[in-house]
């Protein structure tokens, strides 16, 4: 090249390293996406959609009269969102808000669903899949101020197999008792569950489908992490500041100032 340097070559080792570390932000991305939808799923209450098909001809407002003692009776009658920590109800006017599984009845009983093994189980696994994804998030994210081994990275994709894995399980929610009939018969200690309940189904809803997407999510990130290449880490300031002083102490001493000509005219 006239007049300039040639340009540095470039070999198949910063190749490989640039796509490794693009690899490494896709991940990085990926994972955020991730574990931003196992939270949401987990913490709403509305998971699944509890769908109840009355008898026909049922007047709920008449029905509800009989059952004075929960206030929540007709939002309970009606389709309604279940969680793992509580049930979607509706205040005036028309604002949805999550309601506890426990609550306290005009005798100052408190009162549970009934939350069966299934139910906590799948909670459970809700707690384990938010847990390995934030591990898993947060490792990488220290990735630009802590140096990580290209070993290490085939560890992190085991947190987010194990993330997959209790993703997947928290849909045993389906399973459990909130789609069953008699899930709230504890708040109808006297009367029991209301006769014109014909049946109870759970479907899919916006949060359900959010654990779906981590799911695949978590799978496909642990497949990148074979590939991915961390960046360098960013410079310490401390690091930095300790690195200067030393070069200012080399430059001050006497020893490394003194040139060879000067010590050979003292010798003369």
């Amino acid at each position: 090249m006239q007049g300039g340097q040639a340009p540095p070559e470039i070999t198949q080792s910063m190749k490989e390293r640039a796509v490794g570390q693009c690899n490494f932000m896709l991940l990085f991305i990926m994972s955020t996406a991730a574990i931003a939808c196992t939270l949401a799923s987990a913490s709403y209450c509305n998971f699944m959609d509890r769908n109840i098909k009355l008898r026909e001809g049922t007047d709920i407002d008449a029905l509800c009269s009989v059952y004075t003692d929960f206030t929540n009776c007709e939002d309970l009658l009606k389709n309604h969102g279940v969680g793992f920590w509580g049930w979607q109800i509706t205040v005036p006017i028309d604002t949805l808000v999550c309601y506890p599984y426990t609550i306290q009845d005009s005798s100052g009983i408190y009162r549970t669903a009934n939350l069966d093994t299934t139910f906590n189980a799948a909670r459970g696994f809700s707690i384990t899949a938010s847990f390995f994804g934030l591990l898993s998030f947060f490792t990488l994210g220290f990735a630009s101020c802590c140096p990580i081994p290209q070993s290490r990275m085939k560890g992190i994709s085991i947190y987010f197999l194990i993330a997959f894995f209790f993703q997947a399980m928290t849909f045993l929610f389906k399973r459990s008792n909130v789609c069953k009939k008699g899930f709230f018969e504890p708040y109808f200690p006297e009367e029991g569950m209301p006769e014109e309940i014909e049946s109870v189904s759970c479907s899919l809803s916006r949060y359900s489908n959010m654990a779906i997407a981590a799911t695949v999510l978590y799978w496909i990130c642990a497949g990148m992490c074979a590939r991915a290449i961390p960046p360098e880490p960013m410079p310490n300031a401390f690091n930095g500041e300790a690195q200067q002083r030393q070069q200012a102490t080399e430059n001050e001493s006497p020893a490394a100032n003194e040139s060879p000509a000067t010590n050979e005219e003292e010798q003369a």
